[in-house]
């Protein structure tokens, strides 16, 4: 994990990853991933991952894929 954020909205708790996975990551290791770091409490989970911490500090968008939960949605693989 390269930085994480959380943010409250009302009654809506929010968390943010940035991670860096290897190439090739498959579904599976990216749920497993996202099990390991949702803390219970939280309410909507969003993870972006890229293949290097330089992409995470330029700024870009995910670049392997985005993993999501929502208070309305199951999780999500968002992938590039």
């Amino acid at each position: 994990m390269v930085n994480s954020e959380q943010a409250d909205y009302g009654k809506v708790k929010r968390m943010n990853y940035r991670v860096v996975v290897p190439q090739g990551i498959t579904d599976g290791e990216l749920i497993s991933m996202f099990k390991e770091v949702t803390p219970r409490k939280c309410d909507e989970i969003t993870i972006w991952c890229y293949l290097s911490r330089e992409e995470i500090n330029q700024y870009k968008p995910y670049t392997v894929a985005m993993v999501e939960k929502t208070r309305k949605t199951a999780v999500r693989i968002t992938r590039r």
